[in-house]
């Protein structure tokens, strides 16, 4: 989207294709997935940090490279 960060959200049962997306119309159902998502998160010890607006620990938005980098299995 061209830099642009949204928020999205989809009934994948009713939607598989993602293309409604539900985030602006249940704002209680958003933010009671998204307190579910930060505690998976620090029980995980993942290295995101969704309080940051492009969620990476320095602020940096990842490169493809980057993002591949970090799941390359020996």
């Amino acid at each position: 989207m061209e830099g642009k960060i949204t928020e999205q959200l989809f009934n994948l049962q009713k939607d598989p294709g993602e293309l409604v997306n539900l985030a602006d119309e249940l704002t209680e159902k958003k933010n009671e997935l998204h307190d579910l998502l930060m505690n998976q998160m620090v029980e995980n010890h993942d290295f995101c940090d969704l309080t940051q607006p492009l969620w990476w620990k320095d602020g940096h938005k990842l490169t493809w490279d980057e993002l591949i980098n970090l799941y390359v299995f020996e």
